[in-house]
């Protein structure tokens, strides 16, 4: 990741610069910490299914995500997750806003249309979405058709996600989004408050 960029982001966040940056900015910066997020995560997912297979890497990235989460709240003070409606991770379901730009994606993508980054303002701050796809026969060991997948890698989901919806995908379906909370400045310094008092 440039390192010019990820400097702007903490200056930015921490008014340590005089300059505002605009929306379109922000969305670039977002769009490129989603890029860096999404490398991220694929590494350590690779190096756990060599390492472990499908059986390991379900526990493996039960820990690897929220971690990665966490990390990229601390470093950048941009909450960036990952969210779906047919979420794994009870955390990882979206919120209203999140799922209005879901279920928008999912009657585009019907109706043979292109889908790509949905972002607004609100009151936690500027906010960016952009879809994520099932583009990898890799995430079809986890996430595809439950009679096609091995008895005991289901056993192990429904130990570790009783709540589980994340099945029955295939190629080419809207999996979720990556999707990221840049907040405004009474937003920032109220974030930061809530994680110091949980640390």
């Amino acid at each position: 990741m440039n390192r010019i960029l990820l400097l702007l982001v903490s200056f930015m966040l921490l008014g340590q610069c005089n300059q505002s940056v605009d929306d379109s900015q922000k969305q670039k910066i977002v769009l490129g910490l989603f890029d860096q997020f999404q490398m991220d995560l694929s590494k350590e997912l690779s190096t756990s299914m060599k390492r472990t297979g499908p059986l390991g890497s379900i526990s493996n990235c039960k820990l690897i995500s929220p971690a990665k989460e966490k990390d990229y709240l601390d470093t950048h003070s941009i909450r960036i997750r990952r969210v779906s409606e047919k979420y794994r991770n009870p955390d990882h379901k979206p919120d209203e806003w999140e799922s209005i730009v879901l279920q928008k994606w999912a009657k585009e993508l019907k109706e043979g249309k292109e889908i790509s980054v949905s972002f607004t303002k609100t009151s936690e701050g500027f906010r960016v979405m952009r879809p994520i796809k099932i583009n990898n026969s890799l995430c079809l060991q986890c996430h595809g058709k439950s009679n096609d997948m091995d008895p005991e890698l289901i056993s192990q989901l429904k130990e570790l996600y009783p709540e589980d919806r994340a099945l029955e995908y295939e190629m080419n379906q809207l999996r979720g989004a990556f999707s990221a909370i840049w907040p405004d400045k009474s937003a920032y310094f109220k974030m930061m408050r809530h994680n110091d008092l949980n640390q």
